[in-house]
């Protein structure tokens, strides 16, 4: 038997996470190709390591000669132009560099300080001259270096963009699904023409697959005035139902009863000018959308705003056709015109030049937006489940302070959570929280419903619940998310109107949900009602979800708000959730412990180093190991094997924590380089990543002033912020209270 029989096959898992790499790091990236060949010029021209990002041009109107400098000048005073040496790169000199570039050694260089510093000469001077990067660029035929790479991705990528896409479709569902916002009928609808089942667990053909026939149910595009959003589906249920899928929303999936449904949302969204803002970008993406269809969409949206829904007015939705074939093959055909539309766009030259050959990609961003706004972040990354909200990165950092290595860390990051959250998709769902509606009887004066107590005698619900505060002069939110119709006062309080009546109101992150509460006892969740925010705009209440919280153990601390009433004793509770994992379990301890280190170590994508890399000693006083590449860059954080990770300054922390978190706490020094280990920390964290999918618990301490009591007592409100030092006391296994709060933990018992 051979090696190779024995070595066991790859899960479907193991496979697509392969998949999803190889997807990130063929992805054409523009700033990243500008990063690599702007980095190989100044390496081969002056055999220093150079960030581009962080080398200047500069173009002054005087100059005085210096026998110091590389260029033979230096310059004092704030230059004329200025710009990094990527946005020179994409941006070109201009024609007259062109005709006269012996003037730009004169006038011109390349230097390591900002506009601001006002003095450049050998001090931070870069020894390249400008001559040289104009010749350079002259050589380079950018344009159609970035145009094969692009072609090259999508001829390997189709199908595996179809793939992801589909992967962060049901997802995105499952959020939805638990988190109350799909029925568990509509999670079965919007899912059905996907996957067969979706409670089982998930593989790589059924994701492979062509779509499934759906009797009763078709996918459409969505369309104002004839303009259709560019990522966005609209699914139609037989019963007339409407559900929209916006992949770059916080609440990805919204269900409409009818189309009236949905053009009442729409004509809300456009009301509120952020909300609309948002909604326009779907639509219009990019100048050469602007100038095509800008005028017939706005017209469609004022429409939109000065008339009420008529059936028989085809304002939205006028394709009534649906999608043919699979609507995944549909987004990635969209996507791969909107990339090179973009390319189209960003890799236009300066007229003035006599070669076009240069992209002009800040240019445009500069000439279409002002300043260096992005045309948006690439529709083929937010549809396979890198959203820029998701990346941790944002427009600013993603265009000028993010390296490509950390760049490519963060979309793959995003991309491996979708996955493992895909193949928990049957827990997701198993641990969905899902109020059911209590209709409200409405007729001339609005009534609440009534429940039964014991004694048999019928009560408001809501008796003594009424804030006594006047909110008319106040206006709820209007954005979308969990704070929507929600009013947020000045002292951090949260109400809302239900039935014309103010309610004190808090959001439980646990149950997402809000809960009218006690205004006098807040923090007493026993007696406190769930509501939900209706698609009319009103409030409803809905049935309990069933879980209960806690009672403090300090005096309560009644609300802040003007005319409240004295509080109320605090009744006893008890938690089904912590009465679980308080428990002493070892085995299901173990278990959480070691599923949370697997998801952690596939949400992480660690640098390896090959045969071409060199291990050194770094710059630290402890001469931490670090590993360099062929182009120079420093590695801190690497990993050798399968299991064998490396990162000093991350080690340090976790073995000798006292020693940053006293000087975070007190600002007590404990040796030289205080300020340096905490920045190394950070940089190295950085490389690591982040995640967002998953809850995290900590144990709390009386003595730090960080128990259940402090909360529960009030002196902590909506609105604080809290800022923890020790990151290493959080956990994904909820059963580390239970060890932490024991005598497990060392604690007295």
């Amino acid at each position: 038997m051979t090696t190779q029989s024995l070595k066991t096959p790859k899960t479907d898992q193991q496979l697509l996470r392969e998949r999803a790499k190889q997807f990130v790091f063929d992805y054409p990236d523009l700033h990243d190709l500008a990063y690599s060949v702007v980095s190989k010029i100044m390496l081969q021209h002056t055999q220093k390591v150079f960030n581009p990002d962080k080398v200047y041009w500069h173009r002054f109107g005087s100059a005085s000669s210096s026998p110091r400098t590389f260029t033979g000048w230096q310059h004092s005073g704030k230059p004329l132009q200025s710009m990094t040496l990527i946005e020179l790169l994409m941006q070109n000199f201009n024609a007259h560099d062109e005709e006269a570039s012996d003037e730009l050694s004169l006038y011109g260089g390349f230097y390591t300080d900002g506009p601001d510093h006002e003095v450049f000469d050998e001090r931070n001077e870069v020894p390249m001259l400008p001559q040289t990067l104009l010749a350079e660029m002259w050589t380079l035929d950018f344009s159609s270096l970035y145009t094969r790479r692009m072609e090259r991705f999508w001829s390997s990528h189709s199908e595996n963009f179809c793939i992801l896409a589909k992967a962060h479709y049901l997802v995105a569902a499952g959020n939805c699904l638990r988190k109350g916002q799909l029925s568990p009928d509509d999670f079965k609808q919007v899912t059905r023409f996907v996957v067969t089942d979706p409670s089982q667990p998930a593989t790589l053909k059924a994701l492979r697959d062509s779509p499934l026939v759906t009797p009763g149910l078709s996918v459409h595009t969505l369309d104002i005035n004839g303009v259709k959003t560019y990522d966005m589906l609209r699914i139609v249920i037989a019963d007339g139902r409407e559900v929209i899928y916006r992949p770059d929303a916080e609440q990805p999936f919204q269900v409409f009863e009818n189309e009236r449904a949905l053009y009442n949302w729409l004509k809300g969204q456009f009301a509120s000018e952020q909300a609309g803002k948002a909604l326009t970008g779907n639509f219009l993406r990019g100048e050469a959308a602007r100038t095509q269809d800008s005028v017939r969409f706005a017209r469609g949206v004022s429409e939109l705003l000065a008339h009420d829904w008529r059936a028989d007015v085809r304002l939205i939705n006028q394709s009534r056709a649906p999608i043919v074939g699979d609507p995944f093959i549909y987004l990635r055909d969209i996507a791969r015109q909107v990339m090179t539309t973009d390319a189209h766009q960003l890799l236009t030259s300066n007229a003035d030049l006599r070669k076009q050959i240069w992209i002009g990609y800040l240019s445009a961003f500069m000439q279409a937006f002002g300043g260096l706004a992005a045309l948006g972040w690439p529709v083929a990354l937010t549809l396979v489940g890198a959203g820029l909200a998701n990346t941790g990165l944002n427009i600013d950092q993603a265009v000028n302070g993010k390296t490509p290595a950390q760049r490519r860390a963060g979309v793959l990051g995003a991309i491996i959570n979708t996955l493992y959250l895909l193949f928990n998709l049957p827990l997701l769902m198993s641990i969905r929280a899902m109020p059911e509606p209590v209709p409200l009887v409405r007729a001339d004066v609005v009534s609440l419903p009534s429940e039964v107590v014991e004694n048999g005698v019928i009560v408001d619900p809501l008796e003594n619940m009424e804030g006594n505060l006047l909110l008319d002069s106040l206006t709820p939110s209007a954005e979308e998310g969990r704070f929507r119709g929600v009013y947020s006062l000045g002292n951090g309080e949260t109400w809302i109107k239900l039935a014309r009546l103010p309610y004190r109101v808090m959001f439980s992150e646990q149950q997402q949900c809000w809960f009218i509460v006690d205004p006098d006892n807040p923090f007493a969740f026993v007696g406190s009602k769930p509501v939900r925010l209706g698609l009319d705009g009103e409030w409803t209440l809905i049935q309990s979800p069933g879980l209960q919280g806690g009672s403090p153990m300090d005096p309560q601390v009644p609300s802040t708000s003007s005319s409240v009433p004295p509080g109320k004793p605090y009744a006893t509770v008890h938690s089904t959730f912590w009465d679980r994992y308080l428990q002493t379990d070892i085995f299901n301890e173990q278990y959480y412990a070691e599923r949370a280190l697997a998801r952690q170590k596939e949400v992480m994508d660690i640098w390896e180093p090959t045969t071409d890399d060199v291990l050194e000693s770094d710059s630290s006083p402890e001469g931490d190991e670090v590993y360099r590449d062929p182009w120079h860059g420093k590695h801190r954080v690497f990993k050798l094997g399968e299991d064998d990770y490396y990162g000093a300054n991350i080690m340090l922390y976790t073995q000798e924590d006292t020693v940053f978190n006293r000087f975070l706490r007190t600002g007590e020094r404990r040796g030289p380089n205080q300020v340096r280990f905490i920045e190394r920390l950070a940089d190295d964290i950085q490389v690591v990543g982040y995640s967002n999918d998953v809850e995290l618990y900590r144990g709390g301490s009386g003595d730090r002033g960080t128990s259940g009591a402090v909360f529960r007592s009030g002196q902590i409100k909506v609105g604080d912020v809290l800022v923890n030092t020790d990151i290493t006391s959080f956990s994904e296994n909820p059963y580390v209270v239970s060890a932490f709060a024991s005598s497990r933990a060392g604690a007295p018992t």
